[in-house]
């Protein structure tokens, strides 16, 4: 049983990390287009600027996530590192239900809950690998 649960948490983890690969590069190098067009590397003082740097640095976070994952399907057990990683990604949709929730921007509609079963698959996926990959080494 400990065999199945962890080659679904591997398939879980490798599904996560091809996710956030897809939708991590393109916006990185995008990024780095705007800085590199406008000089945008050495203003700080632009929002604009400040907020792509800030993009390009959690992406570079998200690729450690994914660096993370990739360590732990081929060891096959999970580390405190993991963790913390399928912790921080699950921030986010917890903060935007609560607030969404909050606000009242979310309701009842299968469209609206549909679009935020896609936005927090990531994170959920990334979750459950995490749950279910166990050590199988130890009884």
């Amino acid at each position: 049983m400990k065999l199945i649960f962890n080659i679904i948490g591997r398939l879980c983890l490798i599904a996560a990390g091809v996710l956030i690969c897809i939708n991590g590069i393109p916006v990185a190098i995008d990024a780095v287009k705007t800085l590199n067009a406008g000089n945008g590397w050495w203003h700080f003082e632009d929002p604009t600027y400040r907020d792509l740097m800030i993009t390009l640095g959690l992406q570079a976070l998200n690729g450690l996530g994914v660096l993370a994952a990739l360590v732990a399907v081929l060891r096959g057990r999970r580390g405190p590192i993991l963790i913390a990683v399928a912790a921080a990604l699950l921030v986010y949709p917890i903060y935007f239900i609560v607030t969404g929730v909050q606000a009242g921007t979310i309701n009842g509609d299968w469209q609206t809950i549909w679009a935020l079963i896609l936005r927090f698959l990531v994170p959920i996926l990334y979750f459950v690998g995490v749950l279910f990959l166990v050590n199988i080494n130890k009884d």
